[in-house]
């Protein structure tokens, strides 16, 4: 049962707490550092955490998990109204503790370690391809200030740069040449790690049925089927009948209580029904 509810205003050093008795009056305040948080927690009889759904936010509600606590993640942009006056780290807990009261308000769900392994190795992959792309738009624009033309997309533009490089008759200066061929280089580089990282997310989810049984919906690959399901925890937190468009031909996936995603499969009495294309 729980005794006490906390709000966490969490921070790389230093973390601000409010705690409060079950009608949500504040009781005590405290500053503690991370060791000393870590120890006063495991100190705690049962009690509810409140925390902004952070970047360190999922890691400290595991660990207070594990120590028997329960924890609620509550999206930042829907605290900051609770913030009274100026916005400081006692507020910021304080708002917490006013926000979790809203009945409309739901909390973010807990990501696992595997998933959160998921979503960094797709932002990884999303840098690559920016810095890719990014390479890509400079040799084209230099190439075409020197009256060479390479065709567009990532298919046709690689050979193309190749066979303008290599070729003799194309009027680039030999040091330009050899600057613009270091950063070709770069530029099948990232394609090769951007590869790799694909590789790794097949790997990591080949024996995972949620992702599996994704796949199966038309219009959905390997990259969105992970990020999917390194996105959404359950499919609870969302409301009743979603319909999503998937697919070229924006065929319709109905859903009963849940997301077209087969993660809702192992919610107790909740189906899933789609359209195969």
């Amino acid at each position: 049962m729980t005794t006490m509810i906390i709000g966490v205003d969490l921070a790389d050093a230093v973390f601000e707490l409010a705690i409060a008795n079950v009608q949500f009056e504040i009781q005590q305040r405290k500053r503690l550092s991370r060791l000393r948080f870590t120890l006063f927690c495991q100190e705690l009889p049962p009690s509810l955490f409140l925390m902004e759904a952070c970047s360190a936010a999922h890691h400290w509600a595991r660990t207070l998990a594990r120590s028997g606590h329960e924890v609620r993640l509550l999206p930042a942009q829907y605290v900051r109204p609770y913030v009274h006056r100026s916005k400081t780290d006692a507020a910021d807990a304080a708002a917490l503790l006013e926000a979790s009261r809203c009945q409309t308000l739901r909390p973010v769900p807990i990501k696992t370690v595997e998933q959160q392994q998921l979503l960094q190795l797709h932002r990884l992959r999303e840098q690559y391809k920016t810095t890719r792309n990014s390479r890509l738009g400079f040799l084209r624009g230099a190439l075409r200030e020197l009256g060479v033309l390479v065709p567009t997309g990532l298919r046709d533009s690689l050979p193309g740069f190749q066979r303008a490089l290599r070729a003799h008759s194309t009027p680039l200066p030999a040091r330009m040449r050899r600057m613009y061929a270091k950063v070709l280089e770069e530029v099948q580089q990232l394609q090769v790690a951007m590869d790799s990282i694909e590789t790794q997310l097949a790997e990591l989810t080949r024996q995972d049925p949620i992702v599996q049984r994704l796949l199966t919906i038309c219009g959905i690959g390997p990259l969105i089927a992970t990020a999917i399901r390194a996105s959404v925890a359950i499919s609870s937190g969302f409301r009743a009948a979603d319909i999503w468009r998937v697919g070229s031909d924006s065929r319709r996936v109905s859903i009963h209580r849940a997301t077209a995603t087969a993660w809702a499969a192992s919610v107790a009495g909740e189906t899933i029904t789609y359209e195969l294309c």
